[in-house]
């Protein structure tokens, strides 16, 4: 990925998974994926204003807002 400003992307929601990486909501933009050092490892082609996950961690949805 290209380097990009600081604070160039919107964060709706961000969630931090049993195994220590850490998702971030970016609206229509997709789903960023840190490691543990908050390093981004990948992005996902799916829209995310919010996260939800079980305590167990098994399954993440990602839920959008759409007009209408």
């Amino acid at each position: 990925m290209a380097r990009e400003r600081v604070g160039s992307r919107a964060v709706f929601d961000a969630i931090r998974l049993v195994d220590g990486r850490t998702l971030l909501a970016l609206g229509e933009t997709g789903i960023a994926v840190l490691d543990r050092a908050g390093h981004l490892t990948e992005t996902l082609s799916v829209a995310a204003h919010a996260l939800v996950a079980p305590r167990c961690g098994a399954v993440v949805m990602a839920l959008v807002r759409r007009a209408g």
